[in-house]
């Protein structure tokens, strides 16, 4: 059973900062934040909840013209949560979100694929990926994005009134090598960069601490003290995983 998609939130603009208002939920979170700008920015940096995102490449090619960068956090918390990306320079961008459950908490993802280019579109290939994972990708460009790859799901596709576009799409793996790949209006600048999510099974420790939730989510329940707007906050993982 590879990791799954959970949910997306994008937006643009032109500034050095955007917010975006986030929920996640399941269980085995993993959440990637990807910011694609026009040209290179200063410092760009990413919050979940207040929380620093950890960064995990910032690409820039010919000589500065646009800039692709991705962040991860494993397990962010679950609800509605602000997303806080800031940089020191205003550029027209485009920013996204996205959660992923069934994640492997100690290793979530394998090594980092990426590329960069001219013409056509956007490829990368993602090699020794194991059947149970999920292949994940960010790809930016300067002309606006109009197809996905075969055997991709796009999750999410959005372009500034100018420039850049960003997209980001999954494909399960299949125990080799996955090409991700985007179709673009016109040739111009792309980067993407790509990887595997890993699988999460559940843990004889969190099989425990499943035990507990369910106890204690039984025991309200049957004293009338939940409240359904409650449910989700209190037992999100026990009623979603």
């Amino acid at each position: 059973m590879p990791p799954k998609f959970n949910a997306v939130t994008s937006g643009q603009g032109n500034a050095a900062a955007k917010n975006l208002t986030h929920s996640a939920s399941g269980g085995h979170r993993y959440a990637l934040a990807t910011l694609a700008t026009r040209f290179t920015v200063g410092s760009p940096s990413v919050t979940y909840d207040g929380v620093a995102m950890t960064v995990i490449a910032i690409l820039q090619p010919f000589g500065g013209e646009g800039e692709l960068s991705i962040w991860q956090m494993i397990n962010p918390p679950i609800g509605s949560k602000t997303i806080a990306f800031s940089w020191t320079v205003a550029r027209t961008f485009v920013a996204a979100i996205e959660t992923f459950n069934l994640v492997d908490q100690q290793t979530p993802r394998g090594g980092l694929a990426n590329g960069t280019g001219n013409s056509g579109g956007p490829t990368v290939n993602v090699g020794s990926t194991p059947s149970d994972s999920l292949v994940i990708d960010a790809a930016g460009s300067q002309r606006p994005f109009v197809s996905v790859g075969g055997g991709q799901t796009q999750r999410w596709n959005q372009s500034h009134a100018s420039t850049p576009s960003g997209a980001g799409s999954t494909e399960p793996g299949n125990g080799g090598t996955v090409t991700m790949s985007w179709g673009t209006s016109l040739a111009g600048p792309w980067r993407v960069m790509a990887f595997a999510l890993n699988f999460g099974p559940v843990g004889g420790g969190q099989v425990i601490i499943m035990m507990s939730k369910m106890r204690d989510f039984y025991r309200d329940l049957k004293r009338g003290i939940i409240r359904p707007d409650e449910l989700q906050k209190r037992y999100g993982e026990l009623v979603q995983i």
